[in-house]
């Protein structure tokens, strides 16, 4: 039998969108826990947001920051030898993004060009904040990014020159929310598909499930055996291309996981 491996968007997703609860998610989480399935947290996060929630639900596997820039990866989890960036405290890291100097630069590039954004270093973690409603001390963690910049395009109209200009300079521009992120040329797809490789090696016959809410989650979605859309707060999905979640984030999450493992169960 192929090896179950759970790829998961944060905010909206496995987490309430207005609270940031996994209160509603808790016993999918504990069930793929006691069952030994890796659950892959893929979020627009920071390495040090992301870790909060890995503390909190009790999570060991490796974990894809910054929307596919960067894969944390628990020194020994896998016991072969594998390509590596650089190493950062316990985690062997792989890089796919650009360093985030280079993003910001580039921002100030779209300005001159008439770009009418603000950016997360533009202003105060209480103006994120006020806008996100993240608690006050996870808001001073996204302002600290390595490889990526959330921005807020204050004029609708200039979606597609700002995608023109963004992918004219090898970066690109992820839509999650209300946040337009620019990124180098990855996307959380490309890491997922890095880290299902290892998995691969680690586990042989992988089958690979992945939720997400945005457009940000979607090559994620498409990397997947199954990739599924968890309904946002209006109860309408982001695109009809893909798979259906009925529940409200992490209560579509926990619907489709808990009816996946109690087929596995009954096909023993």
């Amino acid at each position: 039998m192929a090896h179950l491996v759970v790829f998961t968007d944060l905010d909206g997703t496995l987490l309430e969108r207005k609270t940031y609860s996994a209160a509603k998610s808790r016993k999918a989480i504990n069930e793929l826990k006691k069952m030994g399935i890796p659950l892959i947290f893929c979020s627009s996060k920071t390495k040090r947001e992301i870790e909060i929630y890995r503390k909190r639900l009790g999570n060991r596997a490796p974990f894809i920051a910054e929307d596919g820039s960067a894969i944390y990866i628990p020194k020994n989890y896998f016991n072969f030898r594998f390509d590596y960036s650089r190493k950062d405290g316990k985690y062997k890291v792989i890089e796919l993004g650009v360093p985030v100097h280079h993003i910001l630069h580039f921002n100030r590039f779209l300005k001159m060009k008439g770009i009418d954004i603000i950016g997360f270093n533009d202003v105060t973690p209480e103006y994120i904040k006020a806008i996100t409603n993240l608690p006050y001390s996870e808001a001073k963690l996204t302002k600290k990014r390595s490889y990526s910049e959330p921005l807020l395009l204050l004029d609708r109209k200039q979606e597609k020159r700002l995608r023109d200009l963004v992918s004219s300079h090898g970066l690109n521009v992820l839509k999650a929310g209300m946040f337009y992120i620019i990124v180098g040329k990855t996307s959380k797809g490309t890491a997922a598909r890095k880290l299902l490789h290892l998995f691969r090696k680690k586990f042989g016959r992988v089958e690979s499930i992945a939720f997400g809410n945005s457009e940000n989650d979607f090559e994620m979605l498409k990397t997947a055996d199954k990739g599924f859309l968890v309904q946002k707060p209006d109860r309408k999905y982001e695109s009809p291309r893909f798979r259906k979640a009925k529940g409200i984030g992490p209560e579509g999450f926990s619907n489709i996981i808990l009816e996946i493992l109690a087929q596995s169960v009954n096909h023993k």
